[in-house]
């Protein structure tokens, strides 16, 4: 899945780094909780959530969604045309697809 080659090019600083700031932000939310909380361990799951992503991003070759990006504009572009019958009213505006565990707001994309 992830080439070996691209082992040398990752910036371990900077995901030293990252793993500091999140420990640093961790710690905050253990001190202003007062222990173990549920935000607290929300930032966990989003913290193990973010890696996963980071590791998705550094399995997918970039040139491979320059090659299919034709698609990916049309799938955008039927997902703002769902908005118009599927979309939630918030706000007074319809921008929001509610998929039950989860929101889309496909305007972000």
């Amino acid at each position: 899945m992830l080439e070996r080659r691209l082992y040398f090019h990752i910036d371990w600083l900077l995901i030293a780094a990252l793993f500091a700031l999140s420990a640093v932000g961790l710690t905050t939310i253990y001190s202003a909780t007062g222990g173990p909380s549920s935000v607290y361990w929300t930032q966990i799951y989003a913290i193990g959530l973010g890696l996963l992503a980071m590791l998705v991003c550094l399995a997918i070759d970039y040139r491979s969604l320059g090659d299919k990006s034709h698609l990916i504009y049309l799938g955008v572009v039927l997902a703002l045309a769902g908005v118009l019958f599927f979309g939630d009213v918030r706000g007074g505006s319809r921008r929001w697809i509610d998929l039950g565990v989860f929101n889309v707001q496909p305007s972000e994309f």
